[in-house]
């Protein structure tokens, strides 16, 4: 599995020869709230005016807006479409790190050519305007200053660490230093904004989350738990080792979903017959969708026990 590093900047690449594209994310540590980009994703005004707010509604407003523009550069036209590739982009965040996730070819130059359009991308205090859009309709309120000290923080988390993986189809003898390097040639650090020039928002309250909470051993596991929550009919949502489960049954259901024979009858039906390649199909999913950071997508290319993880994580 190749890992090249350039500077702050870090590619792994985990070959899937099976799949017919490639699935490529970039994790940046920059901490906001998963339900704020919620409310950005679906892009409805109406489920945004929210009476009060809580933690994360600037580094939200922020993180989308980076999304937005990224998405814009891979595919917001047919032309940035015929360029990079591109079929769809997410995003997600997962604790302390900020997911955005593609599909593209599964060609070096289509893997060079958007790691350098998302590197292009990554000036944070180049998006008060898409920042202040979000803001407002989060009912908040855009201020320059805030935005500079928000700016700071997300181009502190760039200059400390860029991850990217890519699970999928591409030619093993693929030159991947020569290939990163060049990317990271469209690559300029931003300049952060004097401390006269920012000041700290705010500070709200911590979302209170009704729904409930299952809490896993650590990011890996949670996808795979939540691969298998999934496959029984829940709807969720995975914040880093936490998934939020949209049931009001979650109780009484999961009596039977931690039952070993039910665990066992699952990995049977959906990883035994794919073997030692199950773990890499679920990465390469995983990855599609930004259901993990970097490294909680790594993990599923170990050797791990996908039935040990459903046991330990739903006892």
């Amino acid at each position: 599995m190749p890992n090249i590093k350039q500077k702050q900047i870090e590619l792994d690449v985990v070959i899937l020869p099976k799949i017919y594209n490639l699935s490529v994310s970039v994790s940046i540590p920059f901490e906001c709230s998963p339900e704020y980009i919620s409310l950005l994703m679906g892009n409805n005004p109406c489920e945004m005016k929210l009476s009060s707010h809580y933690n994360g509604l600037h580094e939200s407003s922020l993180a989308f807006a980076l999304f937005n523009l990224v998405r814009e550069k891979l595919c917001g036209s047919p032309l940035e479409v015929a360029r990079s590739k591109v079929d769809h982009v997410s995003c997600a965040s997962h604790q302390n790190s900020f997911v955005i996730s593609w599909n593209t070819q599964g060609t070096g130059s289509a893997l060079r050519k958007t790691i350098g359009i998302v590197l292009k991308c990554l000036s944070p205090n180049a998006l008060f305007s898409r920042y202040s859009h979000n803001i407002k309709l989060l009912n908040g309120k855009a201020d320059r200053a805030e935005f500079n000290y928000i700016a700071n923080k997300m181009i502190d988390g760039i200059n400390k660490h860029i991850h990217f993986v890519a699970v999928g189809k591409i030619n093993p003898s693929t030159d991947f230093s020569g290939l990163l390097k060049t990317a990271v040639n469209k690559f300029s650090s931003s300049s952060k904004s004097l401390s006269g020039d920012s000041k700290s928002p705010e500070k709200y309250p911590e979302n209170k989350i009704e729904w409930n909470k299952l809490t896993c051993s650590d990011g890996t596991s949670a996808i795979i738990v939540a691969d298998y929550i999934q496959h029984k009919g829940f709807g969720l949502r995975i914040c880093g080792k936490h998934i939020i489960i949209y049931s009001k049954s979650w109780n009484s259901k999961l009596e039977s979903l931690k039952q070993k024979d039910s665990i066992l009858s699952y990995i049977s039906a959906k990883y035994d017959k794919l073997d030692n390649l199950a773990e890499l199909f679920l990465a390469y999913h995983a990855n599609s969708i930004a259901m993990g950071n970097s490294s909680a997508i790594l993990g599923l290319t170990k050797k791990i026990k996908p039935s040990e993880i459903l046991i330990k994580n739903l006892s």
